[in-house]
């Protein structure tokens, strides 16, 4: 048995650092003749927006109506928080998923039984790389096999309890040296980390093959911070680079909250920026709740929230800003094609010949020993 060691940081926490049993480089082919199937971090540049629960906050649901300042900061404030951890998960979980590409004794692999180390708690997993039906059409997605796209992959783990589903997978491009590719998972982070919240599901998909054009999109239920939890949310981040290098960033959310720190209940963000400008233009729309607002295409300045009137954003692209449409609510459901128990068993280790009476080692990865 190999073992892949992942370090992961608290709900919350910036840290995380994947180290696999046997040393590769990130986009090569490794020593097993297997090439990286999944990033193992997709987050976009996000830094102008806060990142805090600010929890201290609270009390201002006793505001029924925000407007001014006070709604331009809680605006950043809860975007900021929303999208930055939905990014902070998904980078956990796919430098998890991607690690498993060092447990391959051969490219031909279909099929991988092991463990991975996560945070000091040992878990199986198995993972079978056949094709399935991601999207419910009725048609198996994926070619059968890591090494080639599209790649389809369904995980499921086991942290001492039995196994169950952690998160399945459709790349449609195989990350490479010149960008991180695309496809999207749907996880359920908790399977695999404690430290994650029991109730989180998150579906992803990315973007990276067109370099003037960068985004990740969310589809979230479940609680996601201490104190922001879901019942529904779609969440998208696009970065786009003009020709001259300057580089546009449009971050935009649209929830039904069951928790946050500032009263809302449905609500919407649209935030827009042109880095270095220090400015944003940003819209938002609370409804119910105790605490509501309503504004459109306010600019700001970054520094103290105050809105603008020199012109600081008049020259954005505004192709991205209008608000998402609501999720449906079933996004992050797992599909029918993802069964509850994983789709194979590994032969066990040290099976006795009935025949001849000796006994051997089958290894947990379904290779026959050489």
């Amino acid at each position: 048995m190999r073992r892949t060691i992942i370090a992961m940081g608290l709900v919350g926490g910036l840290g995380l650092a994947a180290v696999a049993c046997n040393g590769t480089l990130p986009f090569g082919l490794g020593g097993n003749g297997v090439a990286l199937f999944l990033p193992a971090d997709v987050s976009l540049d996000v830094s102008e927006l806060p990142d805090t629960n600010a929890s201290s906050s609270k009390n201002v649901n006793s505001a029924l109506s925000i407007t001014g300042v006070t709604a331009y900061d809680r605006t950043l404030l809860a975007t900021g928080a929303i999208t930055h951890e939905f990014q902070r998960v998904a980078h956990r979980v796919m430098a998890l998923g991607g690690a498993i590409r060092n447990d391959f004794t051969s490219p031909d692999q279909t099929q991988i039984a092991d463990d991975f180390m996560v945070n000091g708690v040992d878990v199986s997993y198995r993972a079978d790389f056949a094709a399935f039906d991601i999207d419910g059409d009725g048609t198996p997605d994926g070619s059968g096999q890591a090494t080639v796209e599209p790649v389809a992959v369904r995980i499921w783990v086991d942290r001492g309890s039995g196994f169950e589903r952690f998160f399945c997978a459709l790349v449609t491009k195989r990350p490479s040296g010149s960008n991180l590719g695309a496809g999207t998972i749907i996880v359920k982070p908790s399977a695999a980390n404690g430290n994650d919240f029991s109730d989180l599901r998150i579906k992803l998909t990315w973007d990276r093959t067109d370099p003037s054009h960068k985004w990740n999109e969310a589809f979230i239920k479940g609680r996601l911070r201490q104190v922001y939890a879901m019942s529904r949310g779609r969440q998208r981040v696009d970065v786009r680079t003009a020709a001259d290098g300057t580089i546009e960033k449009t971050v935009r959310s649209t929830n039904s909250l069951t928790n946050n720190p500032f009263g809302f209940d449905t609500v919407s963000f649209s935030t827009h920026f042109l880095r270095g400008s220090g400015a944003a233009l940003i819209s938002a729309l609370a409804t119910g709740g105790s605490a509501q607002m309503s504004f459109s295409n306010v600019c700001i300045n970054l520094t103290d929230k105050s809105a603008t009137t020199g012109g600081q954003c008049d020259a954005f692209d505004t192709q991205d800003v209008a608000f998402l449409d609501p999720a449906v609510g079933d996004e992050t459901d797992f599909p029918a094609d993802f069964p509850s128990e994983p789709t194979f068993t590994p032969p066990p280790t040290n099976v006795t010949n009935t025949t001849t009476g000796t006994t051997g080692t089958t290894s947990l990865n379904g290779q026959s020993p050489v």
